[in-house]
């Protein structure tokens, strides 16, 4: 008659609107957050493509 949940629901995603867009993610930290837009903005892979250089040059 009754089913019985044999694990807990995963949190809900969080839903994010910047300037008109909408992101979508697990995470609810506000911090994960903030890194991960930065992470995909056109500064973070500005920032990771010198990282990778300087890597590659042996400076880090």
């Amino acid at each position: 008659m009754f089913e019985k949940a044999d694990e807990r629901r995963t949190k809900t995603k969080r839903r994010i609107s910047i300037r008109g867009k909408f992101y979508k993610t697990d995470d609810t930290d506000p911090i994960a957050i903030a890194r991960a837009l930065r992470k995909e903005s056109k500064l973070g892979k500005r920032e990771a493509r010198l990282e990778a250089a300087e890597a590659k040059v042996g400076r880090g």
